[in-house]
């Protein structure tokens, strides 16, 4: 937004999410990039992108803005996070939102044996617990409306994609933490009403 002076105004928390219905990360992304352009030749470490697959939780969240900073200089992540938005903001649509969701966290041999290579080895699977109520509408969904499964297929294709790369430098408590993400809990939905898991 410009001001009348034209400066760049200043989001507040209340408009960080329009209604609940739009991330509309990418406005306030640019708004927050200029206080962290410094922030040079840092590694993407797991950290880093942890903050960064959960993206900023309000208008003052500063270590999530300079995550996202970090992370979108890396465009397999940056394609990544620019898909969870979107298909973040088409779940809002439907009235689902993240963070009114109790997600059971998969154990992280879940994690680590859905991103080897061998998928048929006995062991946990991932699975999503917590979305039963919205389970039935967004299976539907997913058949009938082209562009939410097109939108769905290439987030968990560049998410699995990620994790075939990353996973085994990761803890296990940074493996853990995956599913806490909104990206993670996005890519455990599709999976989910996909039939992948």
């Amino acid at each position: 937004e410009i001001d009348s002076n034209n400066q760049d105004s200043k989001p507040t928390a209340d408009t960080f999410f329009i209604d609940q219905l739009e991330f509309n990360i990418k406005a306030q992304f640019n708004e927050k990039n200029h206080r962290s352009r410094s922030v040079t030749d840092i590694e993407l470490n797991w950290d880093i992108l942890l903050k960064a697959l959960n993206f900023p939780n309000d208008s003052n969240d500063e270590m999530g803005f300079m995550a996202m900073n970090i992370a979108n200089r890396n465009k397999p992540i940056a394609d990544l996070l620019r898909a969870s938005e979107d298909f973040l903001n088409l779940l809002a649509q439907d009235g689902v939102y993240l963070d009114d969701l109790n997600f059971d966290q998969p154990s992280v041999e879940a994690w680590r044996n859905f991103s080897s290579i061998d998928r048929s080895m006995p062991g946990k699977k991932l699975q999503c617990i917590g979305i039963e109520r919205h389970i039935d509408m967004l299976r539907m969904r997913i058949k009938s409306d082209t562009i939410f499964r097109d939108c769905a297929l290439i987030l968990i294709r560049r998410f699995d994609k990620l994790l075939k790369e990353k996973l085994s430098a990761a803890t296990d408590q940074q493996v853990f933490t995956i599913s806490s993400t909104r990206t993670g809990k996005a890519f455990l939905i599709i999976g989910e009403i996909s039939g992948v898991f």
